[in-house]
């Protein structure tokens, strides 16, 4: 399901959208709509739901939809981010912050469309297609915590708590993953950075407290792309 938030504090303004939202989707893609004219009260709904793509308004009542943006950034860092505005001259100040589109009011729907398109592309699952005990297995990426190879087999840590074994190197397993998450730290083990809660020169820790060591050989690489992936998200 492909949950979408619409910020907005004028009421009509707000229903406009939620039925241009609606009208897209319609025959598409299943969806699951909410509203709403604060974004502190956004703010506390995302810290227990999980919520693909925003919609904020820029200027809401004592509130900058900037600010809300920059501190949902914090605790849902993959969530997609529009913003509109009756004044174009707020382009400028979005320019620092991760989003996808900056729209004018009144909103054209072509410009809508197009957007909402690209959230919607952008938030589909990416799996990784691995051969395990004899069968090829689809496995959702981001439940990956990381790889670990030991002699000739390759362990597979996921978020749950369960493992997989397969009998492919790290390094043909590396080809299949997307550099953009994935990091290679070590000889033995290939992390997602997602899932990475922690930073020392010679170790990461994961989500689930789990210690990753890193090889003196990848430390500047781990540095670097860890930093870099961080900056992105937040």
């Amino acid at each position: 399901m492909f949950t979408i938030a619409i910020c907005d504090d004028n009421k009509q303004d707000c229903s406009n959208l939620c039925n241009m939202v609606e009208q897209y989707f319609c025959g598409k893609q299943k969806i699951e709509l909410h509203s709403f004219q604060s974004g502190l009260v956004l703010y506390q709904f995302m810290k227990s739901q999980n919520v693909h793509l925003v919609i904020m308004d820029i200027m809401l009542d004592n509130q900058s939809g900037i600010d809300i943006v920059k501190q949902l950034k914090y605790i849902a860092p993959d969530c997609k981010i529009i913003f509109v505005s009756i004044n174009p001259e707020y382009f400028q100040d979005v320019y620092y912050v991760d989003h996808l589109q900056f729209l004018v009011k009144p909103i054209e729907r072509k410009r809508l469309d197009f957007a909402l398109g690209k959230a919607a592309a952008l938030c589909e699952k990416e799996y990784v297609c691995l051969k395990i005990q004899g069968t090829v297995q689809k496995i959702l990426s981001e439940s990956i915590l990381y790889f670990e190879v030991s002699g000739h087999n390759t362990t597979i840590c996921l978020n749950d708590g369960t493992e997989q074994t397969c009998y492919i190197s790290l390094k043909e397993i590396e080809r299949k993953l997307n550099q953009a998450t994935f990091l290679r730290c070590h000889r033995s083990f290939i992390v997602n950075m997602k899932h990475v809660s922690r930073y020392e020169r010679s170790s990461l820790q994961l989500d689930d407290k789990h210690m990753i060591s890193i090889g003196k050989k990848y430390e500047k690489d781990v540095r670097q792309r860890l930093m870099s992936y961080w900056k992105d998200v937040i």
